[in-house]
Order: C-alpha cells, then sequence, then structure tokens
C-alpha cells in the first residue's frame, strides 16, 4: 500500500503551510479546541482575530472548497480536504472550512439554499450547536426541547446547554421535538433560529480553570417560521446523526495533537531538573514513545475512515473509534506531559514567565476532563463500534 500523496497534492499541502505561517500566529491565540483546550474561547480579541482569519479563507477559495460547484465550492476531494484539514490543524489554525452549510446543501429548501448558503460562505453566519440539555446529553434522543406548529410558525419551548460557541454565533441550528407520541427517535426535528429572537435568553457557563467555554439557551414561546425547518418534519435524527458521523472521523485532531507532542519533547530535551533533562529518565521516555505511537496508529485510523468514506461505505465505525481515541489520547497526553515535569506543570497560563509551555500543560491536562463524555460518553461509542464494527449483539 502506497500512503504517499500525488505531486500536486503535496504542493497544496505546501500552500497550505506557507499561508498559515504568514496568516496565523497559533503561539499568540489558542483557539484549536483539540490540542489546546480553547483557551482564548472567552477572548474578544482572539474572536475578532479568528473570524479575519476566516475571511481570509473565503478570498482564497478554500472556505467553501469542498461544497460542490453550483454552490459556489470547488468540489474538492476528499483526499484534498484531508490534506487542508490535517495541515491547518498541524499548525494550530483556528476553524477552516463552512462546514455549518453542509447539512441545507444536503437537505435545505431552495429557500434556504438561497437566503443562508451566501452569508454562510462568506463567514458571516456563525451557527451554534444546540443538541445537550440538562437531562439529555449522550442520549440526544431524548430531547425534549418542543416546538409546536402554530400557523405559519413554529413554538419553541425548552433549554438547550453545553453549547461551545453560542455567545459568539448569530444563529442556532436545533434538535427539537415535534411529535411526542412517536418513538423517540422518530419525533425529532432540525430547525435554524437567529439567537436575538425574542424569547431567547443566553447564560454563560465557565469551566474548571474559570473561563467561559459554554452557554447555556432557554427558549420561551419562540416563534420561529416553519421555512426554517431542515428537511422533513420527525426526520431530524437521521439528519443529525449523519452529520455527527462525518464530523467525528477526526482528521484534524492526530495532526494537533502531534503538533502538541512535537513542542513538548522539544521543551522537554532542555528542561533542567537535578542537573539533566526531564527526559532522561526512561519512564518519561516510555511514556512519551508510547503517546507517538498511538498518535500514528490514531492518524491511520482516520485516513481508513476517509478512504471508506470516498468509497461510499458507511464510517460510523471508524468515526466512533476515532471518537474513543480523539478523547482519551488528548486527556493521556496532557496528563502525561504534567506528570513528567510535575509540579511546574500546575501554574496557569501567562501567570509564569519560567512555565513550561507557557502554563498551558497543567490547564489542559485539566480540561481534558471532559474529552471523554463531550459529545456524547465514550461508552457509547464503543457500543457502536462493537454493534456495528465487530456485528455484537446489543
Amino acid at each position: 500500500m502506497d500512503f504517499r500523496f500525488p505531486a500536486a497534492d503535496e504542493a497544496f499541502r505546501d500552500e497550505v503551510r506557507d499561508f498559515v505561517a504568514k496568516e496565523w500566529d497559533a503561539n499568540q491565540y489558542h483557539l484549536n479546541d483539540v490540542s489546546n483546550a480553547s483557551w482564548d474561547l472567552d477572548n474578544t480579541e482572539a474572536l475578532e482575530a479568528s473570524q479575519e482569519f476566516a475571511k481570509k479563507l473565503v478570498d482564497k477559495g478554500w472556505y467553501t472548497m469542498h461544497w460542490p460547484k453550483e454552490h459556489g465550492g470547488q468540489d474538492a476531494p476528499l483526499q484534498r480536504m484531508l490534506i487542508y484539514r490535517e495541515e491547518m490543524a498541524y499548525r494550530g489554525a483556528p476553524a477552516t472550512s463552512a462546514q455549518s452549510g453542509d447539512a441545507i446543501i444536503i437537505h435545505g429548501s431552495p429557500w434556504q439554499k438561497e437566503n443562508w448558503l451566501p452569508d454562510i460562505a462568506k463567514a458571516e453566519m456563525p451557527i451554534a450547536l444546540g443538541l445537550s440539555e440538562p437531562g439529555n446529553g449522550s442520549d440526544l434522543a431524548g430531547v425534549t426541547t418542543r416546538a409546536v406548529k402554530d400557523g405559519d410558525d413554529w413554538v419553541i419551548n425548552g433549554q438547550k446547554m453545553w453549547t461551545s460557541t453560542a455567545h459568539h454565533s448569530t444563529w442556532i441550528r436545533m434538535l427539537v421535538r415535534t411529535d411526542p407520541e412517536a418513538p423517540k427517535h422518530r419525533g425529532l426535528s432540525i430547525v435554524y433560529l437567529p439567537l436575538d429572537s425574542p424569547g431567547v435568553t443566553v447564560r454563560p457557563l465557565y469551566d474548571m480553570a474559570g473561563r467561559r467555554r459554554w452557554s447555556e439557551e432557554f427558549f420561551d414561546n419562540v416563534r420561529v417560521p416553519a421555512r426554517n425547518m431542515l428537511g422533513e418534519a420527525n426526520r431530524g435524527w437521521y439528519m443529525m446523526a449523519a452529520s455527527l458521523t462525518s464530523e467525528r472521523v477526526e482528521i484534524g485532531s492526530p495532526a494537533a495533537l502531534l503538533r502538541e507532542w512535537e513542542k513538548f519533547v522539544d521543551f522537554a530535551r532542555g528542561y533542567r531538573v537535578n542537573g539533566g533533562s526531564v527526559l532522561d529518565d526512561p519512564t518519561a521516555r516510555n511514556r512519551v514513545a508510547d503517546i507517538r505511537v498511538k498518535l500514528a496508529v490514531f492518524r491511520a485510523i482516520c485516513y481508513q475512515g476517509v478512504w471508506e468514506s470516498s468509497l461510499g461505505e458507511d464510517v460510523s465505525r471508524v468515526a466512533s473509534i476515532s471518537r474513543v481515541l480523539s478523547g482519551e489520547l488528548v486527556q493521556e497526553l496532557w496528563r502525561g506531559f504534567a506528570g513528567i515535569i510535575g509540579e511546574a506543570s500546575l501554574v496557569s497560563p501567562h501567570s509564569w514567565s519560567e512555565a513550561p509551555l507557557d502554563g498551558f500543560i497543567g490547564v489542559n491536562a485539566l480540561m481534558s476532563t471532559g474529552r471523554t463524555f463531550g459529545h456524547g460518553t465514550k461508552e457509547i461509542q464503543r457500543n457502536i463500534v462493537a454493534q456495528r464494527g465487530l456485528r455484537l449483539p446489543r
């Protein structure tokens, strides 16, 4: 098997690398969720810089290059998108493409495509994803936020929480229950609504480091036009499940983690403790080497997912494996680094000029706690692997 890319694709990788080096300083802002726990998600200056970077991607034609040409994209093949997302993640760049428009292209009405896709394509319609609720996180089919038809509108009541980007989005794409009498997977729909709609309240939720990482949203008789529903009523579960499956083949995750691994090794070689490098300890070297091997395996699995997707195959098994590996490797990497460095890793970012890796080791080890249950617990993902990959009974 030949894992090398064609010369044209490698030239594109070089182009992406040079572009990011010129247009984004990954050492100034930490907005890559996988590697840095998005420390600057509540930093207005960083978010504005991220938006400017997205605009540059729009001008470059990369922001929507995976879209069909009829919608202004380039019909970029999966192999090209793999290189793009992997290289962006490895260079520490923030959001890189208009994925929020993908579902609209596939399931949207002509009106939605005409009115929403142009703004999404220009990075001018940031859309948060409203899934989890106070009593429903991993089991999204248990969503209780209601949408009741009233004339030409849907009237929404309920609550969403753990929404990562609500405080810097203008819209939210929500999973709501439209038929309470149907089996729980079959009574759900997807609606889009502006977050400034009357009856919407957005409140901050803070992480263990005191940063605003999420929001919770309350909906009190919020009216949304019926035309804002994606696809057919009561078919939302199937559209959402397909979207999440494709997102979970996390091509960027191993690349972003590899970046952090390399930064740590470069740092640790010169970090002196008791007269020697911390990597003089064979236990530390073994831990670092073990993580590197697992990252290589993780990358190969993600490549397999992209390959199977290009063949039109069901990638839910690989997507679930990827989700488990992503969460567990983030924890293993940062907690492993913290164990090697010791007490010096416990300081907060930017609080001590001599802190190892500017203080991000300890806080990322802390924030990695949520990586194994965010977007669904690893136990649920393992069940999917067992049932769809190994054909085991329920």
